[in-house]
C-alpha cells in the first residue's frame, strides 16, 4: 500500500513558474547552506517489466529519506537522472517523477546531465533518427517547475548544463558559487572542450565572483582522479569498490584541471558515475569527491545514499566560507565526514605535486 501511495503522489502535476518566481540562493540566518547531491538515480529502466517501476519507487523512497534527514537548502542532481537508452521517447515523464518528489518537499534543485540522460534508445545507431528525449528538452521541462534552479548554458559553450549559481549572504553579497559543468555522454562525447574551460575561467574571474570560492559539479570524474588513485592513493579517503571511469583525457580536460588549480576558486569538485565509489582525494587546494549512488536503477547493490556538503560563512572575508562534507546513507548512518580545504590549503600543502 505504501509503495502504491508513493507512486500515486508522484504523478500529480507539478507547479510551473518562470524565472521571475525564483528567489536568489542565500545562506540561512545562521550563516549555513546545505547541499544534498543525488547522483545516478537512473529512473526509467525496464519500464515494461515489474522490477523497473518498482526500483523507481525505491529510489523515490531513498530521496525522501535523505531529504527528511538532511533538510537541504538545495539538491544537486548530478547526472544520469534517467536511463534514456531504455526509454522510448518520454524521458520527461520519468524526470517528472524525480522533481515532483523534490517539489512536494519544498526543496530547490539544480541539475547537470550525465551520459545516460539522453543516450540513444538501445538497438538504434547513433546518428539515426530515434525516439529519444534530448538534453535541451529535458532542461526545458525541468525549468517549468518552480523549485528548479537549473539553467541553459550559453549556446556557444559545448553541452547544455553549463551554468553557475551564486549564493548570497543576508546583505546580498555573493559569498559562494556553484559551477555546473556538462561532462557529456549520450548525444555528446564524454569530454570537456575549450569552450567550457573558457567559460569557467571567465565566470571565475567575473567581477563580484572572483573572491567567492566555489564548488564544481559534473557527472563523470576528471582524469586526475584516476591518476591520483593509481599513483598517490594516500591522498584519498572513503569507499572505493569500483573502477574509476573518467572523461576523455585530452587537452580540454587537462586545461580545465590546470584552470582549477591556477584560479584557486574551487574547493571541491563533486561527481558521480562510478556507482561503487564515494571517496574524496585532496590535491593542492581542492577535494575531488565522488557522490554516493542514490538510485536503485543502474548497476550495483551497494547501500544507497547521498553526499552532503555544508557551507558555513566565515568571519574572515578572505576565507569566504568553511565547508564540510559527509555521506548520508539511506539507513540513517553517516560516513566519511571531512573538512573541505580552506583558503591557505595550497600554501600549506608541501606534498608532491600532481600535474594536470
Amino acid at each position: 500500500m505504501a509503495l502504491v501511495l508513493v507512486v500515486a503522489m508522484c504523478v500529480v502535476a507539478g507547479t510551473v513558474a518562470g524565472d521571475e518566481s525564483r528567489s536568489p540562493l542565500q545562506f540561512d540566518r545562521n550563516g549555513r547552506f546545505r547541499i544534498l547531491q543525488l547522483t545516478d538515480l537512473h529512473f526509467g529502466e525496464a519500464p515494461d517489466k515489474a522490477w523497473g517501476p518498482l526500483q523507481d519507487v525505491m529510489s523515490m523512497q531513498n530521496m525522501v529519506a535523505l531529504i527528511e534527514m538532511e533538510r537541504p537548502d538545495l539538491v544537486v542532481l548530478s547526472g544520469d537522472q534517467v536511463t534514456g537508452n531504455n526509454i522510448n521517447g518520454n524521458a520527461t515523464a520519468y524526470h517528472g517523477q524525480i522533481v515532483r518528489v523534490l517539489e512536494r518537499h519544498g526543496v530547490k534543485w539544480a541539475l547537470v546531465f550525465g551520459n545516460h540522460d539522453d543516450a540513444p534508445l538501445e538497438g538504434h545507431v547513433v546518428g539515426e533518427r530515434f525516439p529519444t528525449t534530448t538534453r535541451a528538452e529535458l532542461m526545458r521541462f525541468d525549468r517549468t517547475f518552480r523549485g528548479s534552479y537549473s539553467q541553459f548554458g550559453p549556446s556557444s559553450v559545448r553541452g547544455v548544463s553549463n551554468y553557475l549559481l551564486p549564493i548570497a549572504d543576508s546583505k546580498g553579497a555573493t559569498r559562494a558559487v556553484l559551477y555546473m559543468l556538462d561532462s557529456g555522454g549520450g548525444s555528446l562525447d564524454i569530454a570537456v572542450d575549450y569552450s567550457q574551460v573558457d567559460w569557467f575561467e571567465s565566470a571565475s574571474r567575473r567581477q563580484g565572483l572572483q573572491a567567492a570560492p566555489g564548488l564544481l559539479f559534473l557527472h563523470v570524474p576528471l582524469p586526475i582522479v584516476r591518476r591520483v588513485w593509481n599513483e598517490e592513493r594516500w591522498r584519498c579517503e572513503g569507499f572505493k569498490d569500483d573502477g574509476i571511469d573518467v572523461i576523455r583525457d585530452d587537452r580540454g580536460a587537462r586545461s580545465l584541471i590546470s584552470a582549477i588549480f591556477r584560479l584557486q576558486s574551487i574547493r571541491g569538485v563533486i561527481y558521480g558515475h562510478d556507482h561503487g565509489n564515494d571517496m574524496c582525494c585532496r590535491v593542492k587546494q581542492t577535494d575531488f569527491c565522488f557522490g554516493r549512488h542514490s538510485g536503485y536503477g543502474g548497476y550495483g547493490n551497494w547501500t544507497r545514499g547521498g553526499r552532503v556538503i555544508q557551507l558555513s560563512l566565515s568571519d574572515d572575508p578572505r576565507t569566504g566560507w568553511t565547508g564540510s562534507t559527509w555521506i548520508r546513507m539511506e539507513n540513517g548512518t553517516t560516513t566519511g565526514e571531512r573538512q573541505l580545504p580552506g583558503q591557505y590549503a595550497l600554501q600549506h600543502d608541501n606534498r608532491a605535486d600532481v600535474s594536470a
